[in-house]
């Protein structure tokens, strides 16, 4: 037994010093989310929302953790405490804030697993880079589509639900979600 194991103290590289690690990775990510998410900082800033790529690289962090469900969910909470001060004390729009706002666990969700198994994938080489860009791409695109449906079918802004103003709403949408996400 060396001393730092004999004073009880973590050593690196071990499964002690793990938590230590795991806790700063996600209190980095929830300071990443806070910035770029609460609104009247981040237009301030002019960073975009970074929720989506901070999901999928976490989801690719955290695979083989025990925590990795606590992170998830922690994550979670987190965005919606974000948006709840931003609303509240900030002077942020209410507008999204609606019980449409559970759909973004699956839509966080898919890009976290989606995360989980390119961080099983890893390798080398063009083909493999290829492979996990497209994975994030149609991550990135089911969060899209769950996040912009569950909101229009479910948040009461919208009466009058057709496939028109749907796919209008994709159309104008889509293309900077997927910009900021990836």
């Amino acid at each position: 037994m060396d001393k730092a194991q004999s004073l009880g103290r973590p050593v690196p590289g071990t499964t002690q010093s793990a938590p230590r690690h795991e806790l700063a990775l996600f209190l980095a990510a929830v300071a990443i989310m806070a910035v770029t998410r609460y609104y009247p900082l981040s237009s301030l800033l002019g960073v975009p929302d970074a929720s989506v790529a901070i999901f999928f690289l976490a989801g690719f962090a955290f695979r083989r953790s025990r925590y990795s469900a606590w992170v998830f969910g922690g994550l979670f909470a987190a965005g919606w405490l974000i948006d709840y001060t931003a609303i509240t004390a900030g002077g942020t729009s209410d507008w999204c804030f609606t019980p449409a706002y559970a759909a973004l666990i699956p839509a966080y969700g898919s890009v976290w697993y989606a995360g989980r198994w390119c961080a099983d994938r890893q390798g080398a080489g063009w083909r493999h880079w290829g492979l996990l860009a497209a994975v994030l791409v149609a991550s990135v695109s089911l969060a899209f589509l769950i996040s912009d449906a569950g909101f229009y079918l479910f948040s009461g802004r919208y009466p009058e639900a057709s496939w028109e103003v749907y796919t209008a709403r994709v159309v104008a949408y889509y293309q900077h979600y997927a910009l900021y996400a990836v």
